[in-house]
């Protein structure tokens, strides 16, 4: 069981590595750069529902914001998996 949770937290956290990579190459790199144009590719669908609730927001923000609220959405489930990992015997 420890093995499955443990699974869990490290791709938790690759995952939050690759969507601050994402940021950053959004920041860094032009969007016709072959690194952007993959992982927007890979990150379109899954940021598309937060790209909405951040439409919605009374302010408008010109930056894309979804990776950081997607890895901030991440960190609770991060939280968990320790909390859990730390509660097995």
């Amino acid at each position: 069981m420890r093995v499955v949770f443990t699974a869990g937290l490290w791709s938790v956290q690759i995952l939050s590595v690759v969507l601050i990579a994402r940021f950053a190459a959004a920041w860094f790199l032009p969007p016709t750069h072959r690194v952007s144009r993959a992982l927007d590719r890979v990150f379109a669908r899954p940021f598309e529902p937060l790209r909405r609730l951040l439409r919605r927001l009374p302010f408008r923000v010109s930056i894309d914001l979804s990776p950081i609220l997607a890895v901030l959405v991440l960190q609770p489930v991060r939280l968990a998996l320790l909390w859990v990992l730390w509660k097995l015997p």
